[in-house]
């Protein structure tokens, strides 16, 4: 699954989503893992630009700012456990790649 187009009615729909997920502990948090990864990826207008610079998704909200504003938002007040998430290792493997690499930035600027 990934977001391909995000609309006025991306939110809303994302929401339901989640909020049954919360309310129906018998069913996986697929959309809420997913929702909080998007989250993740998706912190400033500048993220967006570069998002739908690789096609990853595109959106008719009519500015960047709209569209960070709106993931950002999903998450707020959801809790989650991380570890129910399965993305979890893929994750984990971004934060000890990205990690790596603003280790090796720093060191290089240091010297």
């Amino acid at each position: 699954m990934g977001l391909k187009k995000v609309t006025g009615k991306t939110g809303p729909f994302l929401r339901n989503l989640v909020a049954y997920e919360q309310y129906n502990k018998r069913v996986k948090p697929y959309f809420t893992s997913y929702v909080m990864f998007s989250d993740g990826l998706v912190n400033t207008p500048e993220d967006v630009q570069i998002l739908c610079k690789k096609r990853i998704f595109y959106h008719v909200l009519g500015s960047n700012n709209k569209v960070s504003d709106l993931l950002n938002s999903l998450t707020k007040d959801v809790p989650y456990d991380w570890h129910e998430c399965y993305l979890s290792p893929l994750i984990q493997k971004i934060y000890l790649r990205s990690n790596k690499t603003y280790l090796k930035i720093m060191a290089a600027i240091r010297h």
